[in-house]
């Protein structure tokens, strides 16, 4: 066996391959699903963990190039990926149980980016060749860990300190107060920091748009579209927890996973409410007047988060019916704003068809809303002097790839 291969056994190959089955088959969050696995089998030594974790995310990371050259079985996939980048020999994958993989082709220009068709395309029409190269580029690294530091237990340097203490290696983030960022990956949940809630995951880009709503204390904050409610708790530590914040969203198993969040960080001041299907917000919950300010993390392709989420390629995505989306539920969003208000619209998608267009639509139907440019919030960069939308990718602000533009509602 192959240098390179040693410890792979497998028992580990197999196991890899009921992961992949559950992301292509069922849709399910490659974490999440390799995390059941690893629940599922308790005898599972570091090393084996770590080795499920390369064969699943090595194939995600470049699974439009494995297909290309290898069909649709993910077997195929993952027989590709052990040759090419491990040097596996016929006879190691037929120990494996994997099938021998077909030559090498010439990859299309989206399948050596690993971008399904669709992406490609919307990529394309409004970014150049080498741009498009270079941030999928960038996409097909592993996500840093970033962490915002709690401001309602404890300082920046206070959580620095205390997790190098405990041999967890971090750095401060430029332009970012209140993050930290980790030099490598290691687990949190055993250290101090973390049971005391002075820390909680969130990429610097995620805080950035937190930043951009500018949340103070004793405002009445809607977080439409809250999911487990990151951001929320984010706003509720800018509000010094002295604020009323309605987290919403359509999914109530997302929302529920916020009150235990909100118990460890030492945040009282969050609610949660189901939407209707359809997106709309029970008048009874509107505050008089309406919300000082609302932020909209928009449904969105997740194109911006493909470090993070690699299998989001598998998925059929329709730009023009997201868009739609998008459209109805800002517009629904910004009758909740009162007069002098803020409202932040926001996607996990670098592609101008979720972001400008969209927003453009709504203005020329919503003339009482106007443009806040981001320099005017947030510091130069991440913000842009020529741009008044927050812009992030991982090869630029080395970060998730965001979009986010404040707008204001006139008195």
């Amino acid at each position: 066996m192959t240098t390179a291969l040693r410890g792979l056994h497998r028992a580990q190959v197999q196991l890899a391959l009921q992961v992949l089955a559950e992301v292509v088959e069922d849709g399910a969050a490659a974490d999440r699903a390799l995390a059941r696995q690893v629940r599922g089998n308790r005898k599972l030594g570091a090393k084996d963990r770590r080795w499920l974790a390369a064969l699943v995310y090595g194939v995600l990371r470049r699974v439009c190039q494995l297909r290309a050259r290898a069909g649709d079985e993910p077997g195929a996939w993952l027989s590709a990926l052990l040759v090419e980048e491990y040097d596996a020999e016929v006879d190691q994958l037929d120990r494996f149980g994997l099938p021998a993989p077909p030559p090498p082709v010439a990859p299309t220009a989206a399948a050596a980016r690993n971008w399904p068709p669709w992406l490609n395309a919307a990529a394309e029409a409004h970014f150049s060749a080498p741009r498009c190269d270079a941030i999928a580029q960038a996409m097909a690294d592993q996500a840093a860990v970033d962490l915002r530091v709690n401001r309602l237990r404890c300082s920046p340097e206070q959580a620095l300190q205390a997790l190098q203490a405990e041999g967890i290696a971090v750095e401060r983030v430029a332009a970012a107060p209140q993050a930290l960022r980790l030099e490598r990956r290691q687990p949190l949940q055993q250290t101090t920091p973390w049971r005391q809630g002075w820390i909680e995951p969130q990429d610097v880009g995620s805080q950035w748009i937190c930043a951009l709503l500018e949340a103070r204390p004793g405002e009445r904050i809607a977080d439409w579209c809250a999911g487990a409610g990151g951001k929320a708790l984010a706003l509720a530590a800018d509000q010094e927890d002295r604020g009323a914040i309605l987290a919403l969203d359509t999914d109530a198993t997302r929302l529920s996973r916020i009150e235990a969040r909100a118990q460890r960080l030492g945040v009282g001041s969050i609610a949660t409410a189901a939407l209707a299907r359809d997106g709309w917000l029970d008048p009874a919950l509107l505050p008089e007047g309406g919300f000082d300010a609302v932020l909209v993390d928009a449904p969105c392709s997740g194109s911006g988060t493909l470090r993070r989420h690699p299998e989001q390629v598998l998925r059929a995505v329709d730009l023009d019916a997201l868009a739609e989306q998008q459209l109805a539920i800002l517009g629904q969003a910004a009758g909740a704003v009162r007069r002098g208000g803020r409202l932040v619209y926001a996607t996990c998608s670098f592609l101008p068809q979720e972001n400008d267009a969209v927003v453009a639509r709504f203005l020329a139907n919503h003339p009482a809303f106007s443009v806040v440019e981001a320099a005017r919030v947030l510091p130069v960069p991440p913000a842009s002097e020529t741009d008044p939308w927050l812009r992030t990718l991982p090869d630029v602000s080395a970060c998730d790839g965001f979009c986010a533009l404040r707008l204001v509602r006139a008195r």
